[in-house]
């Protein structure tokens, strides 16, 4: 149980510090003891922060900068030992452990996000982790050396220890789709979601915000995990929805176990006052999981939301 709880809070948190206001997502965390606090008093070890990670590279540290909306460290990629990172460029939100020299070459096991709001993908290290590939020894984990790592022979002896612990990786769900046709876009989504927009939790940093929703039915992708009273965040772009109104949304879900949603199409958003998308959305899904009340009298009163 223990597991499955660091295992979706970390998601939460890597997600929390690049793509949503962090006042929102550090109020839930207090309320659920989200991976945020437990990282603070209980640093994570070198297994976790390989199993947290989704991708690790080989890349040269350029600079640091001012991106669109904090501070971002730039990696050149030189090359990827497990996971995916079709990218040529890195970029970071924060670095840990020490101290990173432009042009010196550096092990990172991240956590890459990609998300339908973002210009670029955003990542984040997966633990206070430094690994400089040019001199191994200097490998600190949480300020202690790494075994494994800071006493391999070469580079290629740590990558392969690296790429060891993390074992097979499976392919991870997509975020999200640039399909614009509905079609695509229930079909590729992970959930599809009727949902009553209950309020804004806070003003997103991105092109999005996270909203505070009550899941009315889930309409694709089974159980779901909620706050009390059925609630979820669910992030989706500004403008997009009102308060007190209720939409059929295609949703990801940030982990397993999580309980923060991003909208997962940019066209992926559908007022239930819309009829005509009711009908074709349950065209779209079985027989036996949508029975919408296409006569009932939906309210067509709502605040938009910036």
């Amino acid at each position: 149980m223990r597991k499955k709880i660091i295992l979706a809070l970390a998601a939460v948190l890597l997600i929390a510090a690049i793509a949503v206001t962090a006042i929102a997502l550090l109020r839930k965390a207090a309320d659920e003891r989200l991976w945020h606090t437990e990282y603070d008093y209980h640093p994570l070890g070198f297994d976790q922060v390989i199993e947290y990670s989704n991708c690790a590279v080989i890349a040269e540290y350029v600079s640091s900068r001012d991106g669109s909306h904090s501070r971002e460290y730039v990696f050149k990629v030189k090359e990827v030992l497990y996971g995916e990172f079709p990218e040529e460029t890195i970029h970071m939100a924060a670095v840990r452990g020490g101290t990173y020299r432009a042009g010196k070459d550096y092990v990172l096991p991240l956590h890459r996000n990609d998300y339908i709001w973002h210009d670029y993908p955003l990542s984040s290290l997966t633990g206070d982790i430094f690994i400089p590939a040019g001199n191994l020894k200097k490998s600190t984990l949480n300020g202690q050396p790494i075994a494994g790592i800071s006493d391999a022979s070469d580079i290629e002896a740590a990558k392969a220890f690296l790429i060891a612990e993390k074992g097979p990786v499976t392919p991870e769900k997509k975020t999200y789709t640039t399909a614009t046709d509905m079609p695509t876009t229930i079909d590729e989504a992970e959930f599809v979601l009727e949902v009553q927009v209950l309020g804004l939790e806070a003003e997103g940093i991105y092109r999005a915000s996270p909203y505070n929703c009550k899941v009315v039915r889930i309409l694709k992708g089974g159980v779901i995990e909620t706050y009390e009273d059925s609630i979820i965040l669910l992030t989706m772009l500004k403008g997009s929805v009102k308060t007190g109104q209720t939409y059929v949304v295609a949703a990801h879900r940030l982990g397993e176990y999580s309980l923060i949603y991003s909208q997962f199409a940019e066209k992926g958003i559908y007022p239930v006052t819309d009829k005509q998308a009711m009908r074709e959305i349950a065209a779209l899904l079985p027989a036996d999981g949508f029975a919408y009340p296409l006569e009932a009298d939906f309210s067509e009163t709502g605040t938009e939301e910036s």
